[in-house]
């Protein structure tokens, strides 16, 4: 029987075998469907609740070396489209020291 402990992001990954340990669902979000272990193969699908948006791999997938990526994270629309807005400023102003403006 193969037994395996690996590290993935902040927390432990138990591989016994064929199956994977549940992965952590990410704060304000779920994983479905929900079992107390996966076999290689299966897939969890990750949501966020709310007005929340999610970052990183939409699903997982359980395989011989652990899940497939690192579980996602619900980040607030409100906080994500201000930063997008504010990296765009940023951008469109450094286009215009560069370019100069468009009469």
């Amino acid at each position: 029987m193969l037994c395996r402990l690996m590290r993935m992001r902040a927390q432990w990954v138990f591989v016994s075998g064929n199956q994977c340990s549940p992965p952590q669902a990410p704060a304000k979000g779920s994983f479905t469907p929900q079992k107390n272990a996966y076999d290689i193969g299966d897939t969890v699908v990750f949501t966020c609740s709310g007005d929340y948006m999610s970052q990183g791999a939409e699903a997982l997938t359980c395989t011989e070396t652990g899940w497939s990526d690192k579980e996602p994270v619900c980040v607030s629309e409100s906080a994500f489209l201000f930063v997008s807005s504010f990296f765009q400023n940023k951008l469109y102003q450094y286009f215009i020291s560069l370019f100069g403006g468009v009469d």
